[in-house]
């Protein structure tokens, strides 16, 4: 049976929707594709001039530093993005290219220009490229090699487009002078439901008239298409790729870029042969492909091991997806300005309405009650965008498993840490100003209470990414992620300690208050902020009710069971803990079929 491991390696596949990073240009997207599924072997400034041959041969140059861009920001045309999406699965030199309908919603110039361009290298690599097509002009349809007509589950003809029109003609059904051969194909094999059983069930038994007289044309009418097929199948079928560090930089400023291959024979032995190569002279791609020849000596296990499961390091691919993950979003500046914007503007709303709080009897509930809101801040406006942003990413972080360009590990830490560091910020620029604005424990002793403060809304804001790593990765869709993620944040706020005593919810529902980040971080600022702290009576009904010591607020609040460093453990715990799940939930839910044992 078919390896798949080492199948993800052999093809690509190209799907019809192109999932690209939109913060991207053309030359980073293809960049990156090469320096995560070329070899190891293979130097930095190697693999980046192999991409660059790929932008040249397939046409991308004049737009290589165009971003791909979205509906929001302006970028390269269709045509371009269809074409670096193939060019990031092209860079891996592939033996065979699948393409999922890669005309679909371009114009018939754009069409025109993906499929040449495509058809181009294909036959100077020597790859096999099989595609799917959507309505086709004939000019584009005559650009194929070899065309495959099927209908009601059979082959009806196989062989190049010009002999289709021939075959049907043999058959008594010419080809219309004025119509597109292309759509009278589709013609003869569609069954008209519309205009009733008796209309249907003469197209059906046409289509099986067609079929049989396919099957049992004569031997020689197609026997270089079924050579062909026969051929491309066994090689498929007994191909093992092997790398084998062949690529040089001449004076001359030509790079050549040599894969070597074993093929198996009848008895399972191996040898070496063959190379395809893609060189770059004089500034123009130029790629040549030589023949399969059999040679005397075994290839290499150990490379043969290193291409069947991954191309770098684990090392190499969380460096460069770390990279490609930091420039990605420092160039989001719509997420950027309004993470930024919102921490400044709630600090000043918040800051002035409850500037410089005074140590009375108001000043404990005004204490109490934003030491409260503050978490649930942190974490609305944390989980809140990124529940929308991740399950994007993680489309293309499918389709690049599929490809075994890195693994899943090394995608979601490198994720996670640039995620990170931006929360980090947005809750420092907020946290920082607010502590002072609001004057909390600003005495001889304020440097330890205040970085106590900061670091508790820190591990906060770490604790809500992963909670929204782990909402975005259990979800399917956006839709489904604008409701699971504010349905997780109100649950931590109903069970957070600030709008019930801890002591007066019912057990069942006790429980959720230790999955709580905010309730953890509440405690935290309590005790931060009113151990050892005192009040004067100036607004009590009576002196019976005055409140002067800060531990008796804690008491009240049953927040004085847990210390202020098991607070500080139990963030840590709830971040790798959530973490985890996200990295379980995006290992297992979204595997691709071709990888599902990749790790």
């Amino acid at each position: 049976p078919r390896d798949p491991r080492i199948w993800r390696k052999m093809a690509a596949f190209v799907e019809q929707d192109d999932a690209l990073h939109t913060q991207l240009t053309v030359r980073e997207t293809i960049e990156y594709a090469a320096r995560l599924r070329l070899p190891a072997d293979l130097r930095r400034d190697e693999k980046l001039a192999v991409a660059d041959a790929m932008l040249r041969n397939l046409r991308l140059a004049r737009c290589a530093d165009t971003r791909i861009g979205d509906a929001d920001v302006r970028g390269v045309s269709g045509g371009e993005r269809k074409r670096a999406s193939i060019a990031r699965e092209l860079v891996g030199c592939p033996d065979i290219v699948f393409l999922d309908e890669p005309t679909s919603g371009l114009d018939s110039a754009s069409a025109h220009a993906v499929v040449s361009t495509v058809r181009r290298d294909a036959r100077h690599a020597g790859r096999i490229v099989v595609a799917t097509l959507h309505q086709p002009s004939w000019a584009l349809l005559s650009l194929f090699d070899k065309v495959v007509l099927l209908a009601a589950g059979g082959v009806v003809f196989l062989g190049p487009p010009s002999l289709a029109v021939q075959h049907f003609a043999a058959l008594g059904l010419p080809a219309p002078p004025n119509q597109n051969p292309a759509d009278f194909f589709m013609d003869l094999l569609t069954v008209d439901v519309s205009k009733g059983e008796r209309v249907a069930q003469r197209d059906l038994d046409r289509i099986d008239r067609l079929k049989k007289s396919f099957r049992y044309a004569p031997a020689d009418t197609y026997a270089s298409a079924a050579a062909v097929t026969s051929t491309s199948v066994a090689i498929a079928d007994h191909i093992d790729p092997v790398v084998q560090g062949s690529f040089s930089v001449d004076s001359g400023g030509a790079s050549t870029l040599s894969i070597g291959w074993s093929v198996k024979d009848s008895d399972g032995d191996a040898s070496g042969g063959g190379d395809s190569r893609l060189a770059t002279e004089g500034g123009n791609a130029a790629v040549t492909a030589a023949a399969v020849a059999a040679t005397a000596g075994p290839a290499t296990s150990t490379l043969d091991l290193k291409l069947s499961r991954w191309s770098n390091p684990w090392m190499t691919e969380f460096g460069v997806l770390l990279e490609r993950c930091a420039l990605e979003m420092s160039r989001d500046r719509a997420y950027l300005v309004a993470g930024l914007a919102r921490s400044i503007v709630v600090f000043i709303l918040i800051g002035f309405s409850y500037f410089q709080l005074q140590r009375n009897q108001r000043g404990i509930n005004d204490r109490v009650g934003i030491l409260f809101f503050w978490p649930i801040n942190l974490i609305f406006t944390t989980i809140t965008p990124l529940v929308l942003i991740f399950p994007m990413e993680r489309t293309i972080m499918r389709r690049e498993r599929a490809a075994a360009a890195y693994r899943v590990s090394t995608f979601f830490l490198a994720k996670l840490l640039t995620t990170a560091a931006v929360t980090t910020v947005f809750s420092l620029v907020g946290s920082v100003p607010i502590y002072f604005m609001l004057g909390l424990r600003l005495g001889d002793d304020w440097a330890p209470h205040f970085f106590k403060f900061i670091l508790v809304q820190w591990l906060e804001s770490l604790t809500a990414t992963s909670v929204a790593f782990l909402v975005g990765a259990a979800v399917r869709t956006q839709k489904v992620a604008q409701v699971a993620g504010p349905l997780a944040t109100v649950v931590f706020l109903l069970y957070g300690g600030g709008l019930t005593n801890f002591d007066d919810i019912g057990y069942p529902f006790r429980l959720l208050q230790w999955v709580s980040p905010v309730s953890y971080a509440f405690r935290a600022n309590m005790i931060n902020e009113f151990s050892g702290l005192t009040f004067s009576c100036d607004g009590a009904a009576s002196a019976a009710s005055c409140t002067s010591d800060g531990y008796a607020v804690l008491d009240f609040y049953s927040v004085s069971n847990l210390s202020f460093g098991a607070c500080i453990g139990a963030l840590l715990a709830l971040f790798f803990g959530y973490a985890a799940c996200a990295y379980l939930v995006l290992l297992r839910l979204h595997k691709p079929a071709s990888a599902k044992r990749v790790k």
